[in-house]
Formats: structure tokens, sequence, C-alpha cells
């Protein structure tokens, strides 16, 4: 059921803008005639993923997994952060040491190269939820991460995210 429809998205690489978006996807899957509720499934709670949030004990698997995976790996950068010698437990249980020793190495990097290293160690956790499914359900809700992925990655600005910086120092000051 999945074949046809996997086979015919184009592939997404990881530093490059996305060829389709989000909404484009969720068309050809509506298209492509998947059960209302599996579509419905595929669709849920991307959005909220990618930025910290849960996948209830419903979503699919890759959703619950990638959700843990986003969870630690925030805990884990908070922990780089803060300046803390030890991991929270629950960063000790998800991340694997090759996993914080780049999340080290990519906090003494430029945000920008900080946030493509930080980006890198997400598609590579999709591509190994992912793992060994190619034309089936899990599959379809990897490449839906993915394009999630890239979709907000195309969309950070570094010359806007400094005008809104400077626009809050600016703020601050004339509080102060």
């Amino acid at each position: 059921m999945y074949t046809f429809l996997l086979a015919s998205l184009p592939s997404l690489e990881e530093g490059k803008n996305p060829p389709l978006s989000v909404g484009e996807l969720d068309a050809a899957v509506a298209a492509a005639m998947i059960p209302e509720d599996e579509a419905e499934r595929a669709a849920q709670a991307g959005n909220e993923i990618l930025c910290g949030g849960e996948a209830g004990a419903d979503a699919p698997r890759v959703y619950r997994e990638y959700a843990a995976f986003e969870r630690n790996l925030r805990a884990h950068i908070a922990r780089i952060r803060s300046g803390k010698k030890s991991a929270p437990a629950p960063c000790a249980e998800t991340l694997d040491a090759d996993t914080a020793s780049r999340l080290t190495q990519a906090a003494s990097m430029p945000p920008p190269e900080r946030e493509r290293a930080v980006d890198f160690l997400r598609f590579r956790r999709i591509d190994e939820i992912a793992g060994a499914h190619v034309f089936d359900f899990d599959a379809l809700c990897a490449y839906r991460l993915r394009l999630l992925l890239l979709a907000a990655r195309s969309r950070r600005d570094l010359a806007r995210g400094r005008d809104v910086f400077t626009e809050l120092l600016n703020e601050k000051a004339a509080m102060a």
C-alpha cells in the first residue's frame, strides 16, 4: 500500500531545502488512498514532537521513539549549557556516546554551525529509528519527520534572529 507512494516521493537530503511542503506530502498521502486512520496518525503531532512535545501512547512507533530522543537531546543540551558535569538520568538511557560527544563539540561552535550539527544528529536518529522500514507505515512517518525537520531548518534566518535578539536587548535596556 505504501510502496508506490514512498517510491514516488522525492528524496530528502540532510542539509538541503525540502523538495516539497508538508501540505504537499499530506495531499499525496490522501491521494494514495492510505486508510484514513493511518493517514491521520501519520500527520498527528509531528510539529509538536520536533518542538519537544510528547507523542501519546497511540502515536506511531516512529513518533514515540523520536519524541523520547528529542526530549533527551534537549535535556542533554540544557545540561551542557548549564555547565553541570553529570547528565540527567533520561540522557544516560537514550543518547549514545557518539551523540553525546557530538553535542559537546557542537556547544563550542557558532550558532548557525551548532544548529546544523544538532540537526544532523536529529536526522541521523530518524534514519536509525526507521531502520529497515523502507515501504511501510513507519517509513512514511519517518519521511514526514525528516520533511518537518528540513522545513523548520529552511525557515531559520540568521539576520532575522539577530534583529529579534537586538529588539529584545533594546526592550530590556529601556525597562532598566
